[in-house]
């Protein structure tokens, strides 16, 4: 439809300016656009869940209260992505880095929004293998579906997305610490069409009592895989966040079909 391609546009933004908002929701839902996204808000708190971007899915949130630090508009990936944080003692204690799709200049929802490669990778701490419900779930696009577990320095060097560089801003003015380096447990979702779904909650080691890593790079890192898993106290705290990792997956496959 022609209302289709322009509405997400400066030119459709001004055209629809005079259409009542009730018209302008069922305008954008014959074009497969959720009118009813969280316009986020930086400092403001959340908890369950947020209904981000505007492709239907939504975010699950862990149990308490949970506090926008950081989002950005991508057009090129037609994505929005949002970083949410739980801290604790003056210091970010847990994190949640996310993208989702998001509509923009009359484009196909999430058409930029492609894999990242992550399922394929072989250097992380853990990653689930592709299962044959998998498959029929997901069909050709079964490969980009899959969750692991990564560490990841917080020391915001190389190519920061801008969302993450407003955590940044936001820790700094906020008198938060970050810690060193924090693992991710990470969902990728795609369903075969524009929806598509990178979702990753950080935690904290030091918080369980491991000393920061004495190496801040990825390769050289303390929790890089050559290392960690032959420490056994640091392998059973990477099964303690697996164990985690498959019970969560229930809630963001329900958040990503919008079933929260």
């Amino acid at each position: 439809m022609i209302f289709c391609s322009i509405a997400g546009s400066r030119a459709g933004r001004i055209f629809t300016a005079g259409i009542h908002a009730a018209a302008m929701a069922l305008l954008l839902a014959a074009c497969g656009v959720d009118a009813s996204y969280e316009k986020l808000v930086v400092g403001k708190s959340y908890e369950h869940a947020i209904r981000a971007g505007n492709g239907g899915g939504q975010v699950p949130l862990p149990e308490g209260e949970w506090i926008v630090a950081g989002w950005d508009i991508y057009t090129e990936k037609q994505a929005l992505g949002g970083v949410l944080i739980q801290s604790e003692g003056g210091r970010v204690a847990r994190l949640i880095d996310f993208y989702v799709p998001y509509h923009t200049e009359g484009r196909k929802l999430g058409q930029h929004l492609r894999a990242d490669g992550f399922c394929g990778r072989r250097d992380l701490l853990f990653l689930t293998e592709i299962k044959s419900q998998r498959q029929s779930s997901y069909g050709a696009d079964a490969e980009n579906n899959c969750w692991g577990i990564d560490h990841r320095p917080m020391t915001f060097s190389g190519e920061v997305p801008k969302h993450m560089l407003a955590l940044r801003d936001y820790v700094d003015t906020s008198g938060l610490e970050l810690p060193v380096t924090m693992l991710a447990v990470a969902y990728r979702k795609v369903d075969g069409g524009p929806n598509r779904f990178s979702l990753d909650y950080y935690f904290d080691p030091e918080r369980e009592g491991f000393p920061p890593p004495q190496q801040v790079d990825w390769r050289t890192s303390d929790w890089h895989r050559d290392l960690a898993l032959r420490d056994p106290r640091k392998k059973t705290y990477i099964g303690k966040l697996r164990q985690w990792g498959e019970l969560w997956e229930e809630q963001v496959e329900r958040g990503f079909r919008g079933r929260l």
